[in-house]
């Protein structure tokens, strides 16, 4: 293939662009940064038909918590220590929940069985939804396309069911709890 020269500056950016740009999006979707859905119609599009509860029970993202804002906490998978971690304090600061009127759910790529065991295993007040196909999160831009799994992060609906914002990242070390209560207060209008 003949380039000519006249071409070489586009070709010399899109060979040198092209690998920074990849590792800088990379880098936020590890990093912790906020990502906002640009309108009802989109989020409707990308919203996957049916979530897996432990008991098997399929419901759509907008039945999980009718009328009330609600956290999804994404774990990379069930045995994640920094994950079980993550849940296990929020599931401890449950009744905070119940005072924002505000509902929490551990979320995995798992089935419903696996989702049931870690639900019991780490005693949570609340339950992990299953989305073994993973399209949510790879809808939501939480999944790790070189790993085949989830990116840890927490996925935030409002009361009519509707993601109002989708949170990438998770810190060993540093708990995130306080910050998801705090978002889930000021969703829900408090």
């Amino acid at each position: 293939m003949l380039v000519r020269r006249s071409n070489w500056p586009a070709l010399i950016a899109v060979s040198v662009l092209g690998p920074a740009l990849g590792l800088f999006l990379g880098a936020m979707a590890v990093s912790g940064d906020w990502f906002s859905c640009d309108s009802d119609a989109t989020v409707k599009e990308r919203t996957p038909e049916r979530l897996i509860m432990p008991d098997g029970d399929r419901v759509k993202l907008e039945e999980l918590a009718p009328q009330r804002a609600a956290a999804l906490v994404v774990m990379k998978s069930p045995w994640c220590s920094v994950c079980q971690k993550q849940l296990r304090a929020l599931s401890d600061r449950a009744t905070c929940t119940a005072g924002i009127d505000g509902a929490v759910f551990g979320m995995t790529a798992s089935d419903a069985r696996t989702n049931d065991k870690l639900q019991k295993k780490l005693e949570l007040k609340f339950p992990v939804v299953g989305n073994p196909d993973g399209d949510l999160l790879r809808q939501m831009g939480l999944w790790n396309h070189d790993a085949d799994r989830p990116i840890p992060g927490v996925i935030y609906l409002d009361e009519q069911g509707k993601v109002v914002d989708v949170y990438r990242g998770r810190y060993p070390g540093k708990s995130q709890t306080g910050r998801i209560l705090h978002k889930l207060h000021a969703i829900s209008g408090g």
